[in-house]
């Protein structure tokens, strides 16, 4: 499955840390974008099963999940306002913990 790398080793089933500084934010980038070019796609052609699958797929995806916090807290010109918890993420390790935190267990989309 293309975009869900999970953090978790299926042998060992033991979470792996992530290193902030050490992720491959290109292929990060690379694997959100593909990931919705075809989710585009196949909103173009009516294809609304796959579509919502897909969209499930994207939500849950570490990729994305790395990507927007690391939009929030790095890129955004709003990365110095706190957020609604009233907390800014400025190291690594808050951002990883952030990051382990966005799970969405009964996600739908809209249809």
């Amino acid at each position: 499955m293309e975009g869900r790398q999970e953090t978790e080793n299926v042998c060992t089933n033991q979470r792996m840390q992530i290193d902030w500084n050490q992720v491959n934010w290109f292929q990060v980038k690379h694997q959100v974008e593909r990931m919705q070019q075809k989710i585009f796609r196949d909103a173009q052609t009516d294809n609304f099963r796959s579509e919502n699958k897909l969209q499930r797929l994207l939500v849950k995806s570490l990729s994305a999940r790395l990507l927007a916090v690391r939009l929030v807290t790095e890129i955004n010109t709003g990365r110095n306002t706190p957020g609604i918890d009233g907390f800014l993420y400025r190291t690594d390790r808050e951002k990883v913990s952030l990051v382990e935190s966005l799970r969405f267990k009964n996600y739908k989309p809209n249809l």
